[in-house]
This record gives C-alpha cells, sequence and structure tokens, in this order.
C-alpha cells in the first residue's frame, strides 16, 4: 500500500487526516501480514473507522462553512464509504488473512480515489473563491 494520497486536498489538517488515515490502513496492511494478534488487527481497524467518521464529520463541517453547492453528494460519499469500511471490518475480523488484505487494499484505493476525487475537486472550489467569502 502506498502511503499518501495524489492530490492535494484541503488544509494541512486534512491533510495530516489524510495521512493518518493510509497509515493506519497501511499498519492494518503490515498486522494481517505478519500474522500478528487478530484482536491487534480490530483494533486498528476500529481505529481507522472511528477516525474516518470524525475526519468526515471535520470536512462536511468546513463544507458548510464554505456552502460548498456540492455538499450533499460530498457528504453521501462518506456515508457509502463509512458503510463500506464497517461491512469490510466485520468480514475482515471472520476471514482469513489473504481476504482480508484484499479488502484492506480495496478499501485503500477507495479512500485515494475519493481523496484524489471529491476532496481535490472541493479543494480546487475553495482556492477559487474569493478570500473574503464565508467558511474562508
Amino acid at each position: 500500500m502506498e502511503g499518501t494520497p495524489e492530490g492535494k486536498s484541503g488544509s494541512a489538517t486534512v491533510e495530516t487526516h489524510h495521512r493518518l488515515q493510509l497509515s493506519l490502513l497501511e499498519a492494518l496492511d503490515h498486522i494481517l501480514r505478519q500474522g500478528k494478534d487478530r484482536a491487534i488487527a480490530d483494533e486498528t481497524f476500529a481505529r481507522f473507522v472511528d477516525f474516518t467518521r470524525v475526519h468526515f464529520q471535520a470536512e462536511e463541517a468546513l463544507m458548510a462553512l464554505a456552502d460548498y453547492p456540492d455538499t450533499d453528494a460530498h457528504a453521501s460519499a462518506h456515508g457509502r464509504f463509512l458503510a463500506e469500511a464497517r461491512e469490510i471490518q466485520r468480514a475482515a475480523a471472520a476471514a482469513e488473512a489473504p481476504p482480508a488484505l484484499a479488502a484492506v487494499a480495496g478499501l485503500g484505493a477507495a479512500l485515494r480515489e475519493h481523496i484524489n476525487g471529491f476532496d481535490v475537486d472541493f479543494d480546487r472550489w475553495n482556492e477559487a473563491r474569493p478570500v473574503s467569502s464565508p467558511g474562508r
């Protein structure tokens, strides 16, 4: 798994969030590959899901403050991603390492796609607004 998203999206704080999300998935990948205690993998996955939920709430608050016109679509994508992550979390807890590894890799790819799509779009829109705009 690669550790950083391809595009830049948002503030330094948002970028730090993205790096942490990807780092948690990399840690989970490593734990599964090494055959470490399954409780550690389950805890790492839970931390990823919890942090991702908080990160998405922060992004949605930024979009609301900026009066971003695509907030609803972006928030819907967040909801779908979290639902998928929770489903993968449940399935991975019951699976052997190879299927769990594939699911975690897929989740990482989906996260990068979200960052390089929805998040970059928001950042570009936000950067194009006048500095005096609300939420900026």
